[in-house]
C-alpha cells in the first residue's frame, strides 16, 4: 500500500496514482478480492462504534488507469457458449491472462507459465486455438481425480482423527499446479499457515433434519493476543448456512460457557466444552454452549 503525502503523485510499481487518495493497493492481476476486516469486542459499545465505521465504508467506480485490451467483468463472459467446459476455461484464461503487467519491466508470469499456456493453445496475445492434438475434453476429464487424489494425499495428520493441508501445499505454489489446482477447488483463497490453519476431520458429516451434532473440546484453544480460532458450518454448494438466530460462526470471541454457565475465555478456568450444532432452535440452555 501507498499513502500519498503533499506531492501531486505517488509513483508505485510503475503506477502513477493521484494524491486524491490517501492509499493505493496496487493489484497485479486483473480478477481480486478485497476484503475488509475490523476486530471487535463483545461490548454493545464497541459494536457500535464498529458500526459507524462501517457505515462509512463504500466502493465506487472510478476509471480504469492502465491500458488493457480485456474487456470489464459482466456475468455474460462466465456464460459457457463452447462445447465443453474446458474450452470455456481456456478461453476465460487467454482473455486475461494477457492483462498481467510488467512490474519493473519484468513480467509477472514466469516462463514455464507461458510455455506451458502456449502448449494448451494460448498465446501472449490473448487469443486461445484448441490444440489438434489434444483431447481436451478427456485431458479435462482425467485431471479431475488427479486433483481430489492430491488434496487426500496432501495433508498433516494431527489427533483424534483430524488432518491439515500441508504447510508447503497451500498458500504459495510456484510451479506446483496440482497444489494449486486443489486448493482451488477444495479450500478456495485459503491463507499461508503463518496467517491461519485449516484443521479439518477426516470424515464428512451431512447434517439431516432430525438431527445434532456435539463438537466436543477437551479443553480451550490456547489463541495468541491477535489470535483467533472458529468453526463454521457450510452447505453442500460452500456457502454459509442461513438460520434464524443469524450465527454462522463460533469461536473464542463469542460468549461460549462451560456446562456450569462460567465463560470459557474469562479468567483461568479451563477444562471442557461443547457447541451444539442442529437445524432446530437451541434449548435456551444452549444459547451460550
Amino acid at each position: 500500500m501507498t499513502v500519498t503525502g503533499e506531492d501531486n503523485n505517488t509513483e508505485t510499481l510503475g503506477v502513477s496514482h493521484s494524491s486524491q487518495y490517501q492509499g493505493v493497493v496496487y493489484s497485479p492481476e486483473t480478477i481480486g478480492f478485497l476484503l475488509v476486516r475490523i476486530v471487535v469486542t463483545d461490548s454493545d459499545d464497541d459494536i457500535a462504534i464498529v458500526n459507524q465505521i462501517q457505515r462509512q465504508i463504500y466502493t465506487r467506480v472510478v476509471s480504469r488507469r492502465t491500458d488493457s485490451s480485456a474487456p470489464p467483468l459482466s456475468l455474460a463472459m462466465f456464460t459457457n457458449t463452447s462445447s465443453t467446459q474446458a474450452d470455456h476455461i481456456l478461453k476465460l484464461t487467454a482473455l486475461y491472462g494477457r492483462t498481467f503487467p510488467t512490474v519493473n519491466g519484468r513480467v509477472l508470469l514466469s516462463e514455464p507459465t507461458i510455455s506451458n499456456l502456449s502448449l494448451s493453445g494460448i498465446t501472449t496475445d490473448g487469443q486461445y486455438s484448441k490444440p489438434s492434438c489434444v483431447d481436451q475434453p478427456s485431458a479435462y476429464t482425467e485431471i479431475n481425480p488427479t486433483i481430489g487424489a492430491f488434496y487426500r494425499g496432501s495433508v498433516t495428520t494431527l489427533n483424534n482423527g483430524w488432518n491439515m493441508p500441508k504447510s508447503d501445499e497451500i498458500g504459495k505454489y510456484g510451479t506446483n499446479y496440482l497444489a494449486r489446482a486443489s486448493v482451488a477447488r477444495w479450500a478456495y483463497l485459503a491463507l499461508t499457515n503463518d496467517v491461519a490453519i485449516y484443521p479439518f476431520y477426516k470424515e464428512v458429516f451431512t447434517l439431516q433434519r432430525n438431527e445434532s451434532y456435539i463438537l466436543r473440546f477437551s479443553k480451550k484453544p490456547p489463541v495468541g493476543k491477535l489470535g483467533f480460532w472458529s468453526t463454521t458450518m457450510y452447505d453442500t454448494s460452500g456457502y454459509l448456512v442461513n438460520n434464524p438466530i443469524g450465527r454462522y460462526a463460533i469461536g473464542d470471541r463469542n460468549d461460549i460457557t462451560f456446562a456450569d454457565g462460567s465463560l470459557v475465555y474469562d479468567g483461568n478456568t479451563d477444562g471442557p466444552f461443547e457447541i451444539l450444532i442442529q437445524a432446530a432452535w437451541p434449548p435456551d440452555n444452549w444459547t451460550s454452549k
